[in-house]
């Protein structure tokens, strides 16, 4: 168990420090481990996002096919584990390759991982009833605390949090957020 408890770490840590170990065919232990061996799901969800910034950065969109499969296996592995209405599972499911996979009811809580939140923002503009203004607005009021997310209390609920916003984002209503000055990676 401390093995796995340290092999957990050590890819929650590359999750945070932006690092890809799965980048041109390495980490298949690793891969291996987070993605199908351990039965914990925070084990899965590190490796689902670890694999989809794998599948991001692969400059050959053919080369990542075997990896965007895998993906969406994961996301179904992940459901089994965690339930249907986890907004981190569904957020990575946004972002399988099999359509009827993407979660098709808004969320109703934050995810535990800063990464599910940036996949659940950038999804919402495109399909705004993602996010209910409710949970836009609470939004707000998380802390990124590296890989994981904190409520802060505050005296002004909806106010603009210092560092909790990208540039380029609007907490205000659904009807008026804007685009990033950049889009997003596919």
């Amino acid at each position: 168990m401390a093995a796995q408890d340290e092999v957990i770490e050590a890819a929650r840590l590359a999750l945070v420090q932006g690092r890809n170990p799965f980048a041109g065919g390495r980490g298949d232990e690793l891969r291996t481990l987070l993605l199908r061996g351990y039965s914990d799901p925070v084990a899965g969800l590190i490796g689902a996002h670890l694999l989809l910034r794998a599948i991001q950065a692969e400059p050959d969109p053919g080369a990542a096919q075997a990896d965007r499969q895998l993906f969406g296996a994961t996301v179904v592995r992940l459901r089994g584990l965690g339930g249907p209405a986890n907004p981190d599972i569904e957020a990575l499911s946004l972002h399988c390759p099999d359509p009827a996979l993407w979660t098709r009811t808004p969320f109703t809580v934050p995810p535990m991982f800063a990464a599910s939140w940036s996949l659940m923002v950038d999804a919402s503009f495109d399909r705004p009833e993602l996010l209910p203004d409710e949970l836009w607005e609470a939004g707000a009021r998380l802390r990124h605390r590296r890989a994981f997310f904190a409520y802060a209390v505050d005296d002004a609920p909806g106010r603009r949090t210092p560092g909790c916003w990208p540039a380029g984002r609007s907490s205000s209503a659904r009807g008026r957020r804007t685009r990033p000055a950049t889009p997003p990676a596919a």
